[in-house]
């Protein structure tokens, strides 16, 4: 569905709905052309698959919406925070995302890289890590500026 490199984007519009639907217990696996996403909410189990043209609708409502789940009052750390910073190890990384599982201890991610696929589980700590992390390489950019701005 998302090329390597562009994962951060696709999978915080799908942690940003599953918070917004009260998702725990996910799945979601990369079939190419589309992502299967499983989830557990209080009530039972639910399934749907996202298809393209589904994702740009979701991240362009997102990108409108961007301020309201930025809201720096929320308390923890969102599935869509969380599958951002998933996201943005797999592109950081240059790796192809094959399935993102949530267990117990965390989340389960499987990649494809070279010929070899491997698995990985980050805990909440590990995520937390990776989004610290992150931050410090955005932060070591440096920053363009244009004359005459």
């Amino acid at each position: 569905m998302a090329d390597p490199g562009q994962y951060s984007d696709s999978l915080r519009v799908i942690g940003q709905f599953l918070d917004d639907h009260g998702g725990s217990d996910i799945e979601i696996i990369d079939h190419g052309i589309y992502y299967a996403v499983s989830w557990q909410p209080e009530d039972a189990i639910r399934h749907r698959s996202c298809r393209a043209f589904e994702l740009r609708e979701l991240m362009a409502e997102a990108r409108r919406h961007r301020t309201v789940w930025a809201d720096p009052e929320r308390l923890g750390i969102t599935l869509g925070e969380t599958l951002c910073a998933l996201g943005a190890e797999c592109d950081h990384s240059g790796v192809e995302l094959l399935t993102v599982r949530q267990t117990e201890d965390g989340f389960r991610v499987t990649v494809f890289s070279g010929r070899v696929h491997s698995t990985c589980i980050f805990s909440d700590s590990d995520v937390v890590m990776l989004m610290e992390e992150q931050q410090a390489r955005l932060q070591d950019c440096p920053t363009l500026v244009l004359a005459g701005v």
